[in-house]
């Protein structure tokens, strides 16, 4: 209740304490912070959970003590509007949203921050946050069939857009320019050294091949400031050798198969696992919107039934690549599916099928809101399912409850919702109820 203290571990209850003051004193939280003030803010935290850890770690946890439910509650909205002013900094001029970001530290005072290539995750993210409204969340599902992510040819979306990787010879490529920014390779290269970096014939210098990370690098440079000859020399551009290498290879941008790879789950593949959490997350909203009454409810409908369309079941064999009830991995860009198996996509389709027909709990009841039910659902006018190991009958006919016990006795109810001693019954799985009949008016 919102009237009861907290009890939790001591060093639990501090440090969210101290999470608290802290963005008690940043004042209201901002979309666009300054560099400098974020830099504050993530020292602050940093402080105060490297606080938090030093404790636990040298005596565990202690002995219950007491958080004011005043005090949690403050935690909780103070923190909860810090994350969704977080989410909306991500936000894209494309009305899309940034996935991961990448902070940069370089500076002592300074916190920067370096935005990774679109995908599809960060606008499922933004959607499942609660943070969109049902007109954000039509904005960014419209934005979505329009964006580079969406293919055509699948009515589906991938993992992240198709683009051209650099061959061998330009990824390992330092431009003259860079080279006479930098003396030390300038002596290098004159002075026959190649144990770090070699210059073609076109004049574009290469790494030398045994370099494989910034550590091989350092070895280099290393070896180099242990002669007299290039210890000054190695002292001044150390750092600027470290970022051209970086420059070069991006490695902190590395992403793995989403950035080297065409097939697997990566380069112009579609997940499937993670449009069906598209789905899901436009359902939430659909769902959110309805109660809300929000004009914006039909559109998201539109669009919820749009990504539907587009996933296997609504496919032919000659269009999916493979048997369309089979769940798959991915698809790759020549059309076809691959890897089959138990996936990811199975839970979230299972989730939204139950969405569709409208069965959920919501304060310890069950409610039954089939509005998704379509024509091709049923057969000879009935949608038969099982919900907690109990027979649902869903049924053309007037609104209500029709439900039959053990014994045979029928028990009828106005409405679609059951109270909480009958959903109690249902969800513990006790078999008093045989079977469940709903109208569908």
């Amino acid at each position: 209740t919102h009237d009861e203290d907290l009890h939790l571990s001591a060093e639990v209850a501090e440090w969210l304490v101290d999470i608290n003051q802290i963005f008690k004193d940043a004042g209201e939280p901002v979309a666009d912070m300054d560099s400098a003030s974020r830099r504050q803010l993530f020292d602050r935290l940093g402080h105060a959970f490297e606080s938090y850890r030093t404790k636990v770690w040298q005596r565990g946890l202690s002995a219950p003590a007491v958080m004011g439910c005043d005090e949690a509650l403050s935690f909780i909205d103070r923190s909860t509007a810090w994350v969704a002013a977080t989410i909306q900094s991500n936000r894209r001029e494309d009305g899309l949203y940034h996935t991961y970001n990448l902070i940069d530290l370089k500076e002592e005072d300074q916190l920067g921050i370096d935005r990774l290539n679109l995908m599809l995750e960060g606008q499922v993210a933004a959607l499942s946050s609660g943070v969109a409204q049902a007109e954000e969340a039509v904005a960014i599902s419209d934005a979505l069939f329009e964006s580079a992510l969406y293919r055509n040819d699948q009515r589906s979306f991938m993992l992240y857009p198709v683009r051209e990787l650099p061959n061998f010879l330009e990824r390992n490529a330092v431009s003259p320019d860079s080279i006479e920014r930098i003396p030390l390779l300038c002596e290098l290269i004159e002075a026959g050294e190649r144990k770090l970096l070699s210059v073609d014939s076109n004049g574009t210098g290469r790494f030398h091949g045994d370099i494989a990370n910034a550590d091989d690098i350092s070895s280099a440079l290393d070896h180099f400031a242990e002669n007299p000859r290039w210890t000054d020399s190695v002292n001044a551009d150390r750092d600027a050798v470290l970022a051209l290498f970086e420059e070069t290879f991006n490695h902190r941008a590395f992403t793995g198969r989403s950035g080297t790879m065409y097939g697997y789950e990566g380069i112009g593949c579609i997940y499937w696992h993670m449009t069906s959490k598209l789905l899901l997350a436009i359902q939430e909203n659909l769902v959110a919107a309805r109660r809300m009454e929000s004009p914006h409810a039909v559109k998201l409908a539109a669009l919820y039934e749009r990504v539907r369309d587009g996933l296997s079941a609504s496919k032919t064999p000659a269009e999916y690549g493979a048997f369309p009830a089979d769940p798959y991995s991915h698809t790759r860009a020549d059309g076809r599916a691959r890897q089959p198996g138990m996936t990811g996509q199975v839970k979230e389709e299972v989730i939204t099928r139950f969405g569709e027909l409208g069965v959920r709990v919501d304060d310890g009841c069950v409610h039954f809101e089939p509005t998704w039910v379509r024509e091709e659902d049923l057969s000879n006018g009935t949608l038969r399912l099982s919900f907690c190991g109990t027979p649902i009958e869903f049924i053309r006919g007037q609104s209500g409850v029709h439900l039959t016990a053990a014994d045979g006795a029928v028990t009828e109810l106005e409405g679609t919702t059951l109270d909480q001693a009958t959903s109690a019954a249902l969800l513990s799985r006790t078999g008093e109820w045989q079977s469940v009949r709903v109208g569908l008016d």
